[in-house]
């Protein structure tokens, strides 16, 4: 098994010991540090720029903006960014399945696609991380393509529980690390 598998399992079994109030608590805290940063509040000034993410399994929950936002969505190879009008309209939504057979909400096929070179701030899904801001995702390297196509500028924020957090996340050549994480608890950065 590969160190980051070794990893993911063990994240989601520290996952998997979250309680519902613990999860719903630690989304509000980190919806709440995501809802604070200077580039929230530019991206729904603008109306454009915000990216963000449907919680998948145990992932924190940033709940809708108050406005539009780009979301990701299946696509050729990979994900693309998708832009949903009203996120709170059900009709902006539609069910998919992964290669794996998993089920998740994603924009529907009429949404607009969104240029990656349009994000300002990118809020970032993920099974672990570290102080280095290195990132542990699901293992099929798409958020890493997608950041990868964000303009230098771009914010990429990665929303967390705390128990998320490993000593050092085994990161290869192609993991695009962020700028900070988020947490229940604290916002991290490199200083």
């Amino acid at each position: 098994m590969s160190a980051k598998a070794v990893q993911r399992a063990e994240l989601a079994e520290r996952l998997r010991a979250l309680s519902l109030p613990e999860r719903d608590g630690g989304s509000a805290a980190i919806a709440a540090r995501l809802r604070a940063l200077p580039a929230w509040q530019a991206a729904i000034a603008r109306g454009e720029g915000l990216a963000l993410f449907l919680p998948f399994g145990a992932e924190p929950d940033c709940g809708p903006p108050p406005g539009p936002a780009a979301y990701p969505r299946l696509a050729e190879g990979g994900i693309e960014l998708a832009l949903v009008e009203n996120p709170a309209d059900p009709a902006a939504w539609e069910w998919t399945r992964t290669a794996q057979g998993h089920r998740f909400r994603q924009p529907a096929a009429a949404a607009p696609r969104v240029a990656p070179e349009t994000v300002t701030l990118i809020a970032v899904p993920g099974v672990g991380f570290d102080r280095r801001l290195r990132r542990l995702g699901r293992g099929g390297g798409w958020y890493d393509r997608l950041l990868a196509g964000l303009p230098p500028g771009a914010l990429k924020a990665g929303l967390f529980f705390s128990c998320q957090e490993l000593a050092e996340i085994a990161a290869a050549g192609h993991d695009v690390p962020l700028d900070l994480v988020l947490t229940e608890h604290e916002t991290i950065e490199i200083t």
